[in-house]
């Protein structure tokens, strides 16, 4: 997928497959794909009018891809994010988040504010926290005591190589898509995330934070097997526990 500008650059919103541009954004590109000696065309797009622009093209094993821009409103060439999707070399399953209520989870809580801040919207797949006081996030029920936690109990064991866990953006009232450099003050600066061995929880390698300053936080680690995760939030500055989405990237762990 590749993102251009939004006309309204100042005040983005999270883009869906329908945003259009029509002042800034990348009309024409190609998609390319390293063979290992040059660049090969994988698809070719003209007359480009959406933000999100999804290319899809026959598969194709490289180390590298670039976005190769041949027209663009304004003079200037503006892309804010480029996203590849696809599995190993080996024909590997491709890992999906197994966290989204869609794709099974199922999500709980140690407590909830009340009915605009549900534990639902914890893996619903918008990450941003739109509409927070209306349905955006979760919000603990229990002010200043902590440990507070959110639970997703998946469809069955997956093994797991990556969570990811979303807080509350501090312009709660215009978020915009999080990115991994954007920072908080009322997001949780302590919490551990954990994985359930089938006797205890434990904490993920490099899972425990502590005075954390970022929206978004991505873990990565060698593959776990897991029916559910958790994140055990230990501190906030508002008093609050608030999160706006958790994901978990995984493959059924089979028989």
């Amino acid at each position: 997928m590749v993102y251009t500008v939004q006309d309204n650059y100042q005040s983005p919103q999270p883009a869906t497959d329908t945003t259009t541009f029509t002042q800034y954004g990348v009309t024409d590109f190609n998609v390319q794909g390293w063979d290992g000696s040059q660049w090969v065309t994988l698809a070719t797009v003209s007359g480009n009018n959406l933000v999100k622009r999804t290319v899809t093209f026959n598969a194709f094993t490289t180390s590298r891809i670039r976005i190769n821009v041949t027209g663009a409103l304004y003079y200037v060439s503006r892309i804010v994010e480029v996203e590849a999707y696809g599995q190993g070399a080996s024909g590997a399953s491709t890992p999906a988040n197994v966290a989204l209520a869609s794709n099974g989870g199922v999500a709980s809580a140690s407590s909830q504010l009340n009915s605009d801040y549900p534990i639902a919207a914890i893996n619903d797949g918008e990450r941003a926290g739109v509409n927070w006081t209306h349905g955006g996030g979760w919000a603990d029920g229990s002010i200043s005591q902590w440990p507070d936690w959110v639970q997703i109990d998946f469809n069955g064991a997956k093994t797991l190589d990556e969570i990811d866990v979303f807080g509350l953006q501090d312009n709660r009232g215009a978020p915009v898509d999080p990115t991994a450099a954007l920072t908080c003050a009322g997001c949780p600066i302590d919490f551990t995330v954990q994985y359930w061995t089938g006797v205890s929880w434990q904490a993920i390698p490099n899972g425990i934070v502590r005075n954390n300053t970022l929206v978004w936080r991505t873990f990565t680690f060698a593959p776990i097997t897991a029916t559910r995760v958790r994140v055990l939030v230990e501190h906030t500055n508002s008093g609050w526990s608030e999160l706006t989405e958790v994901e978990a990237y995984g493959t059924d762990a089979g028989p």
